[in-house]
């Protein structure tokens, strides 16, 4: 799968490479600058699901518009996995990182602060002599 859609002219164009996907372990991450682009990988990654007999987690598919100004779109896009819709997010956690669709990262250091402050509360032991 990887491999088609590395052949694919959908994606984000850094210098003189294009990126549009990027996979670990079950997961895959799909990345494109335009709304057909997109649509086009989720096609291509049914296509190959289809054609080898897997299945993709339509409750895990989202999607998201990174940087969304509301005068953008005349109405929020829609992208299919086949003929479902898939669910549109404005905040989303790939390997642990929370990305939202207006490119802050407020929400994701707030989530590892929290995390932070519970494993210090759970270290407090009072028999410990400082």
């Amino acid at each position: 799968m990887l491999t088609e859609l590395k052949q694919s002219r959908s994606g984000i164009p850094i210098g003189d490479d294009l990126y549009n996907s990027f996979a670990y372990a079950g997961d895959i991450s799909l990345f494109s600058a335009k709304v057909p682009g997109l649509q086009s990988l989720i096609a291509t990654c049914n296509c190959y699901a289809k054609e080898w007999r897997l299945k993709f987690g339509i409750q895990k598919s989202q999607c998201m518009v990174c940087g969304k100004d509301p005068s953008r779109f005349s109405s929020e896009p829609v992208w299919y996995l086949g003929d479902v819709p898939m669910k549109t997010v404005n905040d989303l956690e790939i390997l642990g990182v929370t990305f939202t669709n207006n490119n802050k990262f407020d929400k994701y250091v707030q989530q590892r602060s929290q995390k932070c402050r519970q494993s210090m509360y759970s270290l407090n032991y009072t028999g410990w002599n400082y």
